[in-house]
């Protein structure tokens, strides 16, 4: 099957799913789960409610909408592994630095890929319309159409008894995707009456949605909530290794921040890194009295820390700009190898490799690492906006 998978699509949304599912704090995000909205969605299975089929949450930057949908693709997976006969899982995290890979062909074809996997867990046969299609096409050599994509989804849906599918951030797409995409997905929604869309977006594009769909949506609008704010707080607190914390320091913490955010988890994440990058709990207290507004505000004192220590503001910003400035996502290694060239240096030196520790402490929060695929990416698509 794994030359199947290869010819289905490139693209590798578990990687991100697994990377969030790490980052994810537990219990943030029950509020969605149990909103009128959500239960509507997810429990009409029957279509009694038509505008129950597709769920569309809205919000805006920084509000913990990729995360959301992370949960709900794992709250699926949870409740529905077991049933009979099978329940079709697919989902997608679109994002800036992908456009170009994340085309409607490529997109079907996750799904595609994401099915044939569920089946062979599940010891199930794939399709024969799929499985003569592949054969044809390894034959002749070509690669996944439009219209085969579209067929042989509507081969899978018609097998399964129920399918959801995810999309995180639909804003992203390019427009052209976006609204081919929203176009297939009306056509195989008219014919699937057991298909659920749930997806997450910022608010410009929902005019573009109501258009491109015909079949009516529930609405539902995101906000980073005070519980999960201080949830994640409360786990930020308790994994740092800096003894520079008290009880005092911390409820003061837990009762700032998630007024401070505005609903913005993002604000949350950079004011808590903010606070814990300093030694003492004096110099703690300083930052949490100074936390700046808006996330332009707080990139800027982020980088005005980081000028604190010169050597760790060059370096730090050489790894940035790498990130920033590069085609595609790089591994931890290659901004290793790129960091240590020197001008006349004829090979590369692994004793002028700086350390994975170092990279991430220099640049003082704005830089995360993917564990599984030692990816290195900037914190949030806004900061790649920011040093625009």
């Amino acid at each position: 099957m794994g030359k199947l998978l290869t010819w289905l699509s490139p693209l590798k949304p578990y990687t991100i799913h697994d990377l969030l599912q790490d980052r994810r704090v537990e219990d943030t995000g029950n509020w969605l789960l149990q909103s009128e909205q959500f239960r509507l969605w997810i429990e009409d299975q029957t279509n009694q409610h038509q505008s129950s089929q597709v769920l569309g949450c809205f919000g805006e930057l920084g509000t913990g909408k990729t995360m959301i949908a992370s949960l709900v693709i794992d709250y699926i997976s949870t409740t529905f592994s077991q049933r009979q006969p099978l329940i079709g899982i697919t989902f997608l995290y679109c994002g800036h630095r992908d456009k170009k890979e994340q085309t409607l062909v490529y997109i079907l074809g996750s799904f595609l890929k994401q099915l044939a996997l569920q089946y062979r867990h599940a010891g199930i046969q794939l399709p024969e319309v799929v499985r003569s299609t592949y054969k044809t096409a390894q034959k002749s050599l070509i690669r996944l159409d439009r219209e085969t994509g579209i067929n042989l989804m509507k081969s899978f849906l018609q097998e399964l008894g129920s399918t959801f599918i995810v999309i995180d951030a639909l804003d992203e797409l390019q427009d052209t995707t976006r609204t081919d995409f929203l176009q297939v997905i009306d056509d195989i929604t008219h014919l699937k009456t057991n298909l659920r869309i749930f997806f997450t977006a910022r608010p410009h594009v929902q005019e573009e949605v109501n258009r491109d769909l015909r079949i009516a949506m529930k609405t539902l609008t995101i906000v980073a909530h005070e519980e999960d704010i201080r949830a994640y707080l409360v786990h930020k607190i308790q994994s740092d290794n800096i003894d520079a914390m008290n009880d005092r320091l911390s409820r003061e913490i837990l009762e700032i921040i998630p007024k401070k955010a505005a609903g913005m988890f993002l604000m949350a994440v950079l004011h808590i890194d903010m606070i814990l990058n300093e030694l003492t709990i004096r110099k703690r207290r300083a930052a949490l009295s100074n936390l700046p507004p808006g996330r332009h505000a707080a990139y800027d004192r982020t980088i005005e820390r980081m000028r604190e220590s010169p050597r760790r503001f060059e370096l730090g910003m050489k790894v940035l700009m790498w990130i920033y400035l590069a085609e595609r996502a790089l591994k931890v290694i290659e901004l290793q190898h790129a960091l240590s060239v020197e001008d006349g240096a004829e090979a590369l030196d692994p004793d002028k490799f700086t350390s994975e520790s170092t990279l991430l402490h220099c640049c003082c929060g704005l830089v995360t690492v993917d564990n599984e695929t030692s990816t290195v990416r900037l914190v949030h698509y806004t900061l790649q906006e920011y040093f625009s």
